[in-house]
């Protein structure tokens, strides 16, 4: 009877004796649920902390999932399920009226029930959290809240603001995008013939100097004329005083001779210039060497 007994005593011990393998896998799940926590990822710090409740069933596991679940946005619902556990499990421990006073005050402000219509196939997401496809129906607390549509590369975004007791329909719309331009083939360019026109030019003036030009030309060629005749004269003369009048007229003819066939060059040459022989004329006039066809330095 006696050793019945101590062998009972040893499997009770060892019943009520933690596993350590349990204990230190809660230990892991914990730490890995704090980590998240800290980060923002709430439903995975949740996860970790259902983890550590299942390897080691403590009841403030389920406080801490209860707390967590009110962060996350849209989760209502989960949120008092979560504090209905907790209460359940707690029994008379310290923070059972806390906890019920907790779930009753969350339940207030989740009285706002958001719908959200996007256009189809796009999901919907609050305050960062996915909810699922559009439309979406949800119970979420009062206040400030950021709700998002995407599908594919479109984005539609708006801020909305819930007071308690008010329910709230929002509809979201993808911006339309820009119309493409279309790429018009350019027209081929008209080609228009501009016609020149001459103006008529007025070489009055330049034909007048050339022709003063030419007249002294020939009144210089009279006068050289009359000097050779004056020199033959004085070469045949039989008298002193026909000798010194053809002196007289040689040296004087000879003189107005060689003005008036400077003066005549002068001016027939600048006559030349003053006309107007056109572009194809005037280019005719420029002649050089390699015109002509001659080579070398010049």
């Amino acid at each position: 009877m006696g050793r019945t007994l101590v062998f009972l005593l040893i499997a009770v011990a060892a019943a009520a004796a933690p596993d350590e393998a349990a204990l230190e896998e809660a230990r892991g799940a914990i730490l890995e649920g704090r980590a998240h926590f800290e980060a923002g990822r709430h439903r995975e710090g949740i996860a970790a902390y259902e983890r550590a409740y299942r390897a080691f069933p403590e009841t403030p596991h389920l406080f801490v999932i209860a707390k967590a679940w009110q962060r996350v946005p849209g989760a209502c619902g989960e949120t008092l399920a979560a504090w209905d556990r907790y209460v359940a499990h707690c029994g008379d421990c310290e923070r059972l009226e806390a906890a019920r006073s907790q779930r009753a005050d969350f339940q207030q402000q989740c009285s706002v029930r958001l719908t959200i219509n996007a256009p189809p196939g796009a999901v919907v997401s609050l305050d960062g959290a996915e909810i699922g496809p559009a439309p979406a129906s949800v119970a979420v607390l009062e206040g400030d809240h950021v709700v998002r549509a995407v599908e594919g590369t479109q984005v539609a975004e708006q801020a909305v603001q819930l007071i308690r007791g008010k329910d709230r329909t929002l509809v979201l719309r993808f911006e339309t995008p820009a119309a493409t331009p279309v790429a018009v083939p350019a027209s081929e360019p008209v080609v228009r013939e501009t016609v020149v026109i001459p103006t008529p030019t007025d070489n009055t003036t330049a034909w007048v100097v050339f022709g003063l030009g030419a007249a002294g030309i020939a009144a210089g060629g009279v006068a050289w004329l009359v000097r050779n005749q004056a020199v033959t004269d004085f070469r045949d003369a039989r008298s002193e005083d026909d000798a010194i009048a053809a002196r007289d007229t040689a040296e004087s003819t000879h003189f107005i001779g060689l003005v008036a066939l400077g003066l005549g060059v002068v001016g027939a040459t600048t006559g030349l210039l003053l006309v107007d022989w056109g572009d194809d004329a005037t280019a005719a006039l420029h002649l050089g060497p390699s015109t002509l066809g001659l080579r070398g330095c010049f």
